[in-house]
């Protein structure tokens, strides 16, 4: 290339590290936020889990969500992707989740629900026999809001009618400034709730209508508060991984204007050294 090629590239360059270094602020202020979210979730969805185990202990029987289900010929997997790019590897480590939980239940009829443009594509390009209830845009409160509540219904419904015999979410799990891995989650049935032994203080509840039905709409809560906390770790790791990838094209952006400003100066003094040349042949002749 010559000085002016080199000078053009080199200002394209700027151009580009200018833009993803913008998406990089952009990127980390909605880490902050949503990590702030993600955190006071999880205390909520402590205290639902707490409320269940609770309840359940306190019941004679336990709720049909309760039992476990030794064989499962038929499960839902709920995967969680991102509606955009640019977040580095974050889809592709959970594209390449979801094969590997496929092959551990391939003796299963398995559902994919997936939530994200980015896994929706995927899963209707690779399994598209496998698709089953899906939400594009995952960054839209309202669509999410009833999707949830669609889900969570479907999926309560067809494990009491035996339709289904496991729920699993599968998502990237956040640990805070620290890229975590695809997570697998269990949500039905809630075996991971229901208690062993006998509380030394248990609760004094008062049902109403009755037992069944309250611990019903509790359990219903806390499936929904299941899938809304995976969502927001998931959020959270989209994110971050935007970030750090955004901060590994800035520094690639700076290894480049580096070598092109070496290679500019080469050129330049390249010309100067043949011009000079040039000049003293004249002289000469």
């Amino acid at each position: 290339m010559n000085v002016r090629q080199i000078k053009q590239r080199a200002l394209a360059v700027e151009k580009t590290k200018k833009i993803v270094k913008a998406m990089q602020v952009v990127a980390l202020t909605r880490l902050k936020k949503l990590e702030s979210v993600a955190l006071h979730g999880k205390v909520y969805f402590e205290a639902m889990k707490k409320i269940v185990e609770e309840m359940s202990r306190d019941l004679k029987t336990y709720h049909p969500l309760l039992q476990p289900r030794p064989e499962k010929r038929s499960v839902w997997v709920a995967v969680i992707g991102s509606d955009k790019g640019l977040c580095g590897n974050f889809n592709s480590n959970m594209f390449r989740g979801l094969e590997a939980f496929l092959e551990r239940h391939s003796s299963a009829s398995v559902v994919i629900v997936p939530l994200g443009k980015k896994v929706l594509r995927y899963v209707q390009k690779r399994h598209p026999d496998r698709l089953g209830m899906y939400l594009e845009r995952i960054d839209d409160k309202e669509l999410l809001n009833k999707f949830l509540d669609d889900l969570q219904h479907a999926v309560v419904e067809g494990f009491i009618d035996r339709k289904l015999d496991g729920f699993y979410i599968l998502y990237s799990e956040f640990k805070g400034h620290v890229l975590g891995k695809v997570a697998e989650l269990e949500v039905l049935p809630l075996g991971d709730v229901k208690p062993e032994g006998e509380s030394p203080l248990l609760p004094n509840f008062i049902f109403e209508p009755d037992e069944e039905q309250v611990l019903e709409e509790v359990i219903k809560e806390y499936i929904a508060s299941q899938v809304n906390q995976t969502l927001l770790e998931s959020r959270a790791a989209e994110e971050l991984s935007r970030m750090m990838a955004m901060k590994s094209a800035t520094d690639a952006a700076d290894k480049m204007l580096s070598a092109l400003m070496l290679s500019y100066h080469k050129a330049r003094q390249a010309n100067i050294t043949k011009e000079i040349i040039e000049i003293i042949n004249a002289q000469g002749v």
